[in-house]
């Protein structure tokens, strides 16, 4: 009886280490599936990432291209207002030079062709007569003098509309590339959403998400810990170090804090500086002046540019829609750098602003002044 139960028992052990193999097996086999799956998911990310980048960097080319020839335009645009205004200035002399060549003429009619024969005749001394000869030379000479001013205006006119249509016409082809231009920008975006959209879908499980904004914050961190040795070795040319400006740093730009300083961003991630919500194409300034360390495109955070403020300090503005700015440039407290944008994959216009001492986030709120 004890040994079947024995027997009994081994077959019960047996079995149920069977099926813990299989469900090993089937475990392994889930995870190695998984795994496969998560390098597909991870390989197609790149490429979206990829093309994300190069899109958006496309686009920013195109406003560089678009803002060249808007102010292309408004150089046009002054020039013809200008010629617009000489057109003006000449028709108006045009006008009192007719009137006046009109009462020459009708005094000549009235003088007739044989005046200076009259002339002779009713004078009865030689030196009136001489007198009146030269006279009547004098109204010949000066009515001459009238006439050809009447023509040189007219010539001008006629240079002048030549002119014209000449920057019309290159206005026109101007306008014609700026609409070329923003029809490419227009086609970028959209390719930009479609492939928003294809992201979207990708990354819609947290842990994903998660992963992804570790890994690019870990990749900033390496940056800026670069950067803040590269830039303890430029010379600054501030008259007054950073640290002394706590509290008196103007605002990078005009908007709305959507995220704060240590507030929580993702699971156990929090935000390392500010989100601010701004107007799509807003002027970005410089917190302080200093030199730019980095000027270029991030995975996540889009277009970014950091600036060098001497002491330790740099100021980081991400998500940029256009770069002003180039490294190796000084910069002036509040002087434009950049235009307001969402590149990175942000669903709507926004900067990411973030000062660091010696590689390490601050919360910019104490530096920055109060908002009048």
């Amino acid at each position: 009886m004890l040994w079947l139960a024995l027997q009994i028992f081994l077959a019960g052990v047996a079995l149920a280490q069977e099926n813990d193999e299989k469900k090993l097996e089937a475990l392994k086999k889930e995870i190695s599936t998984l795994q496969s799956s998560l390098r597909r998911a991870g390989d197609k990310r790149d490429r979206l990432a990829k093309n994300l980048r190069e899109t958006e960097l496309k686009a920013a080319k195109l406003r560089e291209a678009a803002a060249r020839l808007e102010a292309d335009i408004a150089v046009l645009d002054r020039e013809l207002t200008q010629l617009d205004q000489r057109q003006a200035a000449l028709d108006a002399l045009k006008n009192r030079q007719m009137a006046q060549v009109s009462r020459e003429l009708a005094a000549a009619y009235r003088f007739g062709r044989q005046e200076p024969l009259k002339l002779l005749f009713n004078l009865d001394r030689a030196a009136d007569m001489g007198r009146a000869m030269a006279y009547y030379r004098y109204i010949v000479n000066a009515r001459s003098e009238i006439v050809r001013g009447f023509r040189l205006t007219l010539e001008e006119l006629e240079a002048l509309a030549v002119e014209k249509r000449a920057q019309q016409a290159r206005l026109a082809g101007v306008r014609e590339e700026q609409r070329g231009v923003l029809e490419a920008l227009a086609n970028e975006l959209s390719e930009r959403q479609v492939l928003l959209s294809k992201a979207d879908d990708k990354f819609r499980d947290d842990k994903h998400r998660l992963a992804k904004v570790k890994l690019e914050a870990q990749q900033l961190e390496e940056i800026i810990a670069k950067l803040a040795v590269r830039a303890r070795e430029l010379a600054s040319p501030n008259d007054k170090p950073f640290a002394e400006r706590k509290g008196k740093l103007t605002w990078p730009v005009k908007g709305s804090l959507r995220h704060g300083y240590g507030t929580a961003r993702k699971a156990d991630l929090k935000w390392s500086g500010w989100l601010l919500l701004a107007e799509e194409a807003s002027a970005v300034k410089s917190v302080y002046h200093g030199r730019v360390v980095f000027a270029d495109y991030l995975r996540g955070h889009g277009l970014v540019l950091i600036i060098d403020h001497g002491g330790g300090y740099l100021s980081l503005y991400a998500h940029l829609q256009l770069l002003l700015k180039e490294v190796g440039d000084w910069v002036s407290e509040s002087e434009l750098i950049a235009r307001v944008g969402n590149t990175g994959g942000l669903a709507r216009s926004a900067l990411y602003f973030e000062l660091r001492r010696n590689g390490r986030p601050v919360d910019p709120k104490p530096w920055l002044r109060a908002k009048a």
